[in-house]
């Protein structure tokens, strides 16, 4: 009885079995299965579902930059369309204005005064002129801080002072309260100094006088002595005389002084403040502004596009960091 033969793989045939020392996996090793009479080989479904998966991802990559790129659209205009209907549906806001005239004193340079302005501004919106201002209108003054504005004219030493309400009886209101109070403080302020400077005019001259008294006191006990006075007493003498003089026309000087300011201009050296315009009430509404509102919503929406440009961009970058380390 002969032995059995054994059955080698012929190398040309292709479903012949895969040798031990490289195995197939078992879903190509499997039995193939039959359809109408006829096998279907594994290899076969494997290579077209490879090919059209790899079709599919394909197009899938190539649909990704456009469904991001429609996405980065929306985000940009999503936020414009809706900043701009909801500030177009706001009441209107009306705005009042006053122009006031600043000069200042005598100390003042044109090195000081961009200095001095930017102070008159502060004072026309301090926290006591505010509160002030909204204790008019029973308004809350944080809300009033909010609502008011100044500025300098450029090239002027104008101060605009603006205030915005819905309302133009409070927008006015709270002008005429704010330029009531600055030009008073100013002139109070003024007022204050020049008294200062006549005090100390008035004193000096008292001072003068005095010692004028004491020169004449001295003088007449000289001059009692004799009509013959030694030597030194001479010299004490024509020293007092001339220190009189000198006194005498120091006097004067202070009289006219202070002469010139109770009649000729009593705020000569002051810094002054003087209402040009206003308060008035602009013409139209400065709100709502649906362009701005529309810009900054633009502007939003162009923030959240690049950052989820920059998301997907270093998700991308990382995932083919993996796949490059992954890779044998």
């Amino acid at each position: 009885m002969s032995a059995p033969e054994t059955e080698t793989a012929d190398p040309e045939d292709r479903e012949a079995a895969p040798t031990a020392a490289h195995p197939e996996p078992r879903w190509l090793t499997g039995p193939p299965p039959t359809t109408g009479g006829r096998s279907v080989r594994w290899r076969g479904i494997a290579g077209r579902d490879l090919a059209g998966r790899m079709r599919s991802l394909g197009r899938r990559a190539r649909r990704r930059p456009l469904r991001r790129g429609l996405f980065a659209v929306l985000l940009v205009l999503v936020p414009t369309v809706v900043a701009a209907v909801v500030s177009a549906q706001q009441p209107p806001t009306y705005a009042a204005e006053a122009e006031i005239l600043y000069r200042g004193g005598q100390s003042t340079t044109s090195d000081t005064i961009e200095r001095e302005l930017e102070t008159q501004r502060v004072l026309m919106v301090n926290r006591t002129a505010i509160d002030s201002a909204a204790r008019a209108v029973g308004h809350d003054p944080e809300s009033v801080s909010k609502s008011v504005d100044t500025k300098v004219v450029e090239g002027s030493n104008v101060l605009r002072l603006r205030a915005e309400d819905r309302s133009r009886r409070v927008a006015r209101v709270l002008v005429e309260s704010l330029v009531a109070r600055y030009t008073a403080v100013v002139q109070q302020s003024a007022t204050n100094r020049l008294d200062a400077q006549r005090q100390a005019v008035d004193a000096q001259i008292a001072g003068a006088n005095a010692r004028l008294a004491q020169i004449g006191d001295r003088v007449r006990q000289i001059t009692g002595v004799g009509l013959q006075q030694p030597p030194p007493l001479q010299a004490e003498l024509r020293a007092l005389e001339s220190e009189a003089d000198t006194l005498r026309q120091q006097v004067v000087d202070l009289q006219e002084q202070s002469l010139q300011w109770n009649v000729a201009n009593p705020d000569a050296g002051m810094a002054t403040a003087e209402v040009l315009a206003g308060p008035t009430i602009l013409d139209k509404p400065v709100g709502p502004q649906p362009l701005r509102a529309a810009a900054g919503g633009a502007l939003v929406g162009l923030l959240l596009a690049f950052g989820l440009v920059t998301f997907s961009r270093r998700r991308r970058t990382a995932g083919d960091s993996e796949a490059v380390v992954a890779r044998p």
